[in-house]
């Protein structure tokens, strides 16, 4: 009976340890994905004029979304350089 005790604890133990380590993993992700975000969004952010790619990260809108959009009139892009262009004033009014 003891020695079946024991096991136990050592098991609950070893679940506890790799659920901490698991939790602290988890953590660790999470700010290194923050950090990403970060460095993205601040890049965009001080720019006035963005591509179809940053555009898609500014707005959380897909490019399909963006191009439909274009499509229909609802938001004005430039493409005289031969890419696609937002100017972050038009794509805030899209979003409203």
């Amino acid at each position: 009976m003891i020695r079946l005790t024991v096991v136990f604890l050592i098991e609950v133990f070893s679940m506890e340890h790799v659920m901490d380590s698991t939790h602290y993993l988890i953590l660790d992700i999470k700010e290194q994905l923050d950090r990403i975000e970060e460095i993205l969004t601040d890049g965009i952010t001080t720019k006035t004029w963005l591509n179809i790619k940053e555009a898609c990260i500014y707005t959380s809108l897909s490019v399909s979304t963006l191009k439909r959009a274009i499509a229909k009139g609802t938001l004005k892009a430039s493409k005289q350089s031969g890419k696609i262009l937002f100017n972050k004033k038009n794509l805030d009014r899209f979003l409203g």
